[in-house]
Parts: C-alpha cells; sequence; structure tokens
C-alpha cells in the first residue's frame, strides 16, 4: 500500500477519500509546498481549470512552479477539468500555451490533464504505484 501526505487544506476535496477508496493510506499535514507528496522527491500542485486560469494571472502559478522544483526533483502540476473551456476563458490561447512552456522550459515542470477528480485520484494513485514498484516498464 502506498502513502501519500495531503495538504490539510485538501480535507475537503473528495480526492483524499477517493484515493483511500484505492488502497492509498493518506496522512494530513500542513505543507508548505504543494498539495499531494508521493515521495521525498515528487509533489504534485494540484489546480481546476479555473484556478489554473486565476493563478496564472494573480501571479500565484509561477510562484508556486519556482517553489514546487525548489523542492522536489519532480515536480507536477495537475489540471482537472474540461479543457475545452479554455477557448470560452482566454481570449487568447497564446497566454495558456505560453504558460505551460513556461512551466516545462523555466521551471521543469511537469503537467497533467485529467477531466474529473476520479481520474486525480486514478492518476495520482497509479504515481505512487510506479515510483514504489521502481521499475521501468519493457
Amino acid at each position: 500500500m502506498s502513502e501519500i501526505v495531503v495538504d490539510y487544506r485538501e480535507q475537503s476535496s473528495e480526492l483524499p477519500r477517493i484515493l483511500g477508496e484505492l488502497g492509498v493510506k493518506i496522512s494530513f499535514k500542513q505543507l508548505l509546498v504543494g498539495d499531494y507528496i508521493i515521495s521525498e522527491d515528487l509533489a504534485i500542485e494540484r489546480k481546476t481549470v479555473h484556478d489554473f486560469i486565476s493563478s496564472l494571472f494573480d501571479g500565484r502559478l509561477f510562484r508556486q512552479a519556482e517553489s514546487l522544483s525548489n523542492h522536489y526533483k519532480t515536480p507536477i502540476i495537475l489540471i482537472e477539468g474540461d479543457m475545452s473551456i479554455m477557448s470560452q476563458i482566454l481570449n487568447n490561447p497564446k497566454v495558456y500555451y505560453g504558460a505551460l512552456s513556461s512551466l516545462i522550459i523555466n521551471f521543469n515542470v511537469k503537467t497533467a490533464f485529467v477531466p474529473t477528480v476520479d481520474e486525480s485520484a486514478i492518476f495520482i494513485e497509479r504515481l505512487a504505484f510506479n515510483l514504489k514498484k521502481g521499475q521501468k516498464p519493457k
């Protein structure tokens, strides 16, 4: 069984409960960086599509990315929701794609996209499983 440290502010989310149903042991703590700590090297900052956009415009996104990449070898930003609404929210798609490319190039942050909280749970559980297994697929 995998164990994941989850920021206490995520307690009201469905995600920790769903992770528990998938067999993941959860412990809640106040985290200074990230929302889900999978290992000493891997952390996830979870964002909804709307939170991703608002954090881009208020400057939080790049501060969080910098902090993640300074503390973890494998920083991930998990974006949850319907990505097709991006064109409805933003007038210029270059803003969105520019932010994604900056996360990758300037902060070495990986991005992952999932449509629902259930799939966020599956993604996180599989990360923990594969990390614990420690083998590369053949």
